[in-house]
């Protein structure tokens, strides 16, 4: 299979990988740079030898994504909500403020 940029060191990006001390999306990001370099052999080994900790990492880091997606997603209609108001009550402020 054909390799993707430069040569890296996969050893030093599967170490960063492993580090627990960086967040889970800085650790999956180097899961896939080491994967985006990395034949079908050598991805199956890596799967192979350290899949609880990738699978941890992508849980972890998914289940950070859907938190904070959920909370913007409350943030926003929380702002949608006053906007509304804004609009019923005091349509004025908006017409003002854009002149």
């Amino acid at each position: 299979m054909f390799k993707k940029g430069p040569d890296i060191d996969k050893k030093k990006l599967l170490a960063k990988a492993s580090d627990v001390k960086l967040d889970s999306l800085t650790r999956l990001k180097h899961f896939n740079t080491i994967i985006a370099h990395s034949d079908l052999n050598e991805t199956h080994s890596l799967f192979k030898t350290h899949f609880t900790f990738i699978y941890d990492t992508f849980i972890e880091t998914f289940s950070t994504f859907d938190y904070n997606s959920k909370q913007r997603r409350d943030d926003l209609e929380c702002i949608l909500f006053i906007f509304e108001k804004i609009i019923i009550y005091k349509p004025e402020l908006i017409k003002n403020d854009l002149l």
